[in-house]
């Protein structure tokens, strides 16, 4: 499995895909973490083994779950994943999708797909990706985590037990406020928006996000943990102070 970025909004995965068997579009606030426990003998988490089972099929799609700014507002010291731990709750994410009229299948680049991260199979490939989904041959269809068809039903629902992405959308307020600076990240209309000073998201978006984030997930902490060698309590204990020590209130912006 391969990540890359995403260059001018589109992706074609032929440049790499000849060396990978999956490969995932990922934004860099965006981490996959896998919930399950290893599987003996392995010690850790393994992507690749969690995937073998889904070569079957098309590619996987992986739901966001989102994170606010934990009361950070100057970026922490620490690991994203160890500072981050404020996120919105399941059946906040549930009642969200419910309202949006309609959701796609995940095969067709002119459908708006927000709420989900996709790892195509290399061999189903057909034509471009978008950030979301990537366009697949006859015969091959996305799954979810539990093997269950990427249908219309089927993508109002929230599945995120195995796996997810991690979506650190906000980070802390001033990581948000350049974000604010560098405008839309769209790039077929950046340059009109950073002309006339504006961005799709403002700071309503980053308020929305903080009050809705209600829910404690330390998964991410817990990842963090385990892919970098598990340290030591006491340097664990040193990185939480060290993000603590930066955090401030859980409001906006004065």
């Amino acid at each position: 499995m391969a990540i890359f970025p995403l260059p001018n909004g589109a992706f074609d995965l032929s440049m790499f895909g000849h060396r990978h068997t999956f490969i995932a579009l990922l934004d860099p606030d965006e981490y996959i973490v896998l919930k399950e426990p290893p599987q003996p003998p392995r010690t850790r988490p393994s992507l690749p083994a969690f995937l073998q089972p889904f070569e079957a099929y098309g590619g996987v799609s992986v739901q966001w779950q989102l994170f606010g700014p934990s009361g950070h507002v100057a970026r922490p010291n620490a690991s994203t994943l160890l500072s981050y731990t404020d996120c919105v709750p399941k059946h906040e994410l549930q009642a969200e999708l419910a309202r949006v009229p309609a959701h796609p299948l995940g095969l067709h680049q002119e459908h708006n797909h927000h709420e989900v991260s996709d790892c195509a199979l290399r061999r189903c490939y057909e034509r471009g990706c978008n950030p979301h989904v990537c366009n697949l041959k006859p015969g091959c269809k996305y799954v979810n985590e539990k093997f269950m068809d990427v249908t219309p039903s089927v993508i109002k629902e929230v599945h995120w037990d195995r796996i997810a992405v991690f979506h650190y959308v906000t980070r802390s307020m001033t990581e948000y406020r350049r974000k604010l600076r560098r405008g839309s990240g769209h790039s077929q209309y950046l340059e009109a928006n950073r002309a006339m000073g504006r961005t799709n998201r403002g700071w309503g978006y980053f308020q929305m996000v903080n009050s809705s984030a209600t829910a404690t997930c330390t998964e991410g902490r817990e990842a963090w943990q385990r892919c970098c060698g598990a340290p030591s309590p006491v340097a664990t204990s040193a990185q939480l102070a060290a993000a603590a020590a930066t955090a401030g209130g859980r409001g906006g912006p004065s």
